[in-house]
């Protein structure tokens, strides 16, 4: 008779999560590019908001604050919901608005100082509000999923892929947005 390690053992060798995750990867991946994006474009928006003027520092401070406040409330809102109803389709809502969100900002007015950074600061906070819902989507498909002998490694998979997605993200936008391209980089 085999004990629970070995059970746990012999369950993990069958289950390759690697290939039922792999749209939460490229999701997830979509996301890091996105978030990473928005966080380094500190100075570069402040010059497409106020062209000319020194960086609004206060005002930068503001939208990215607005960015995390809005993921916390979303994690809370988002959490309750794929508690009771369907993480997958849950996720792909959240999906769609991060991407229409991100889209969207694409078309704010060069040089409209106030007008262009309250634009941002809504679309901004709305990203941040469907995003903050990814995190407890992928905790509950994984622990829906994932054995638990391989949840370590599937969250290790997850991080590297997040976090190579984010530092893309960071070096893709400085790099557009140094061009002249930064429409192009949010369409």
């Amino acid at each position: 008779m085999k004990n629970n390690s070995e059970k746990e053992q012999s369950i993990s060798q069958k289950v390759a999560f690697n290939k039922f995750f792999w749209p939460l990867y490229l999701l997830n991946s979509f996301q890091g590019l996105a978030y990473g994006s928005l966080i380094v474009l500190v100075a570069p928006l402040s010059e497409i908001f106020w062209p000319g003027d020194e960086i609004h520092s206060l005002e930068m401070g503001v939208l990215f604050s607005a960015l995390a406040w809005a993921s916390a409330v979303g994690g809370l809102f988002f959490g309750r919901l794929i508690d009771r109803y369907s993480r997958k389709k849950i996720l792909i809502v959240i999906s769609v608005f991060r991407g229409l969100m991100m889209f969207l900002l694409g078309f704010g007015v060069e040089g409209g100082g106030l007008n262009t950074w309250f634009y941002f600061l809504i679309l901004i906070s709305i990203f941040g509000f469907f995003s903050g819902g990814t995190w407890p989507a992928v905790i509950s498909l994984s622990n829906d999923v994932v054995p638990r002998v391989q949840r370590s490694r599937f969250f290790g998979v997850y991080e590297i892929i997040r976090n190579t997605t984010n530092i893309i993200g960071w070096l893709l936008a400085t790099f557009i947005v140094q061009l002249g391209y930064w429409r192009f980089f949010f369409s």
